[in-house]
């Protein structure tokens, strides 16, 4: 996913702020280095389970903050069969892996899922 980041929130803890074609959020910076203001190519981690999960009606893919949490509103792409816990959400052009523990019944492919997190991380690479 193509980010910018506008700030560094809390360089110590690699906090930034940033903003890509689907919403704008913080994160923390994952990169070898001190977190920049820039543009970049990263691909978004969600380092923890979700716990909760609410199907959505909105045809709109989003990455937003509110107060202290990340709100991802994406389209659901693939579900792990069995018991693999692994969701594929799809935001905007990029793909999400996120890993929904207990996510039967399995909400339909192409349907909407949002769901909230304490944090997401981004991990820069090279095109």
């Amino acid at each position: 996913m193509r980010v910018e980041v506008l700030r560094v929130v809390d360089p110590s803890a690699g906090i930034v702020a940033f903003r890509c074609d689907v919403g704008a959020a913080s994160g923390r910076w994952m990169g070898p280095g001190i977190a920049e203001v820039g543009q970049f190519d990263v691909e978004i981690d969600v380092p923890d389970e979700v716990s909760a999960w609410t199907e959505v009606s909105s045809a709109v893919t989003s990455l937003s903050e509110v107060d202290t949490e990340i709100l991802v509103a994406g389209e659901i792409a693939q579900v792990g069969e069995g018991d693999d816990p692994v969701v594929t959400i799809r935001l905007g052009t990029d793909l999400l892996l996120v890993e929904i523990p207990g996510v039967k019944p399995v909400p339909p492919l192409a349907g909407l899922l949002s769901f909230q997190v304490p944090e997401i991380r981004l991990y820069p690479y090279p095109l």
